[in-house]
């Protein structure tokens, strides 16, 4: 509605174990070697493990996520990480969130790269490409993964990839054929509580 308070970024968290977590007002400030200190859990040794990627701060709880050493989350980070970039996506009032969207794909493509994870970006892109190309978010599309070369990972970038420089730009291009844009599961990711934000 027109009285609707923006959405409070800071208070969500997408979580590893699926929706979200309410920080209760508690700003995301970081503690030993740059985790979070609101994060939920502990890892050997009493190093913190960030279990959850904040909507405030995305890249910064994404990049903790894949850098601790003592548990390996980097599954787990790129699949939340890609949530977390869909539901803005969704939630985003024309182009509120698309710098933000744009700045997480960046990094989750980046990630990709480093730990040989094309597959799933690739998976990533095609929900991504589904939900705005040739639709009301174009633009997203357009400016923010066309323009800011924010693509495909190719195999001259990665051998985990099977997609070349040609296929990657054709795919950017003409997208691929499918018959209906990817749903997205509220439950898993949070969304009504992220909704409840702006009533």
């Amino acid at each position: 509605s027109a009285s609707a308070a923006p959405m409070s970024e800071s208070d969500h968290y997408f979580s590893a174990s699926g929706g979200t977590q309410q920080s209760e007002g508690q700003p995301s400030t970081p503690g030993p070697g740059g985790h979070h200190a609101n994060g939920p859990a502990f890892g050997v040794g009493g190093e913190r493990a960030v279990a959850a990627i904040s909507t405030s701060n995305p890249v910064e709880s994404f990049l903790a996520m894949i850098s601790n050493k003592q548990i390996d989350q980097v599954d787990e980070a790129i699949f939340r990480m890609g949530e977390l970039v869909l539901t803005l996506l969704k939630l985003s009032i024309g182009p509120q969130f698309y710098s933000k969207c744009e700045l997480c794909i960046r990094a989750l493509r980046k990630v990709c790269v480093e730990e040989d994870e094309s597959p799933a970006y690739f998976a990533f892109l095609q929900k991504v490409m589904l939900m705005t190309k040739g639709g009301p978010q174009d633009q997203f599309w357009t400016q923010h993964v066309v323009a800011a070369a924010l693509g495909p990972i190719t195999v001259a970038e990665s051998p985990s990839s099977v997609i070349t420089v040609a296929e990657a730009n054709q795919f950017m291009t003409d997208g691929i054929k499918a018959p209906a844009p990817p749903q997205i599961d509220d439950e898993m990711v949070g969304v009504d509580e992220i909704l409840d934000q702006l009533e």
